[in-house]
């Protein structure tokens, strides 16, 4: 575990090109043994960084967007900031409703979407007080992400399937398969399509895009051109996807 690196995230540009076995441009030794309990699998592209900032959250974890600032939640703290693209300056904060929030964090353009751990929750925030407008239980023991496709709420958990939610009343609609190694974390909807950060740490962690309807992987893209830790949260911002790492706190 890398601790001290406290540089944020950095653009992602998705290219539809083969990497088979890029662990130099992802900056660090070839792995050639699987890691144990994870499945070998071959990218249909990459998603190489661009960019690095500072950031001023430690431990930053899911990632939302509004349409001009990001929030994120620390999983340092139980907090959740507001910040600024321009100069990632945090521009406002608030308490988390649960002593030990989660991981996944979603922002719908008017409110907030997050997850708690203990017990498995998830809540509807006001963005500006932190009040609960709503929340529900989670049907899963380990909560990992939240997003939010207009009508209903998609929800992660390690080893479990993707689930799609009613955000009144909790109840499961369905569910999709988990894609990768069953580690889903980050959840964003962009262009159509569901995407997933699927990552353990290891050399198989990969972002993925999925067709929400059904679970059907369209693409699979293996994140280079940075020393990894644990990435974690996924967002676009209308021009490019952004990536936290749990670990290293940093944004790409």
């Amino acid at each position: 575990m890398r601790r001290g690196a406290c540089f944020v995230a950095v653009i992602l540009v998705i290219a539809n090109v083969a990497a088979a076995n890029d662990d130099a441009a992802r900056g660090r030794a070839p792995v050639n043994a699987t890691a144990v309990g994870e499945k070998a699998f071959t990218t249909t592209g990459v998603a190489r960084v661009v960019e690095t900032r500072t950031s001023p959250v430690a431990r930053p974890a899911g990632l939302g967007w509004d349409g001009s600032s990001f929030w994120v939640v620390s999983n340092d703290v139980a907090a959740i900031y507001k910040i600024d693209p321009a100069t990632m300056g945090i521009l406002s904060s608030m308490s988390t409703p649960e002593a030990d929030w989660g991981f996944g964090l979603d922002h719908d353009g008017t409110s907030l979407w997050g997850d708690v751990n203990f017990p498995p929750r998830i809540y509807q925030l006001n963005d500006t007080t932190g009040a609960v407008l709503n929340s529900f239980v989670s049907p899963y023991t380990s909560p990992n992400g939240v997003v939010f496709d207009g009508v209903n709420v998609w929800h992660s958990a390690f080893v479990e399937d993707l689930a799609l939610m009613d955000p009144t009343t909790g109840d499961l609609i369905r569910t999709i398969p988990a894609p990768g190694n069953s580690a889903p974390r980050g959840l964003e909807l962009y262009d159509g399509s569901l995407w997933v950060v699927d990552a353990n740490a290891y050399v198989e962690d990969a972002i993925y895009r999925l067709n929400p309807a059904d679970g059907t992987v369209q693409a699979s893209y293996q994140p280079v051109g940075a020393d990894f830790g644990l990435i974690y949260g996924i967002v676009h911002d209308g021009s490019d996807f952004w990536l936290t790492d749990l670990l290293d706190s940093v944004f790409y």
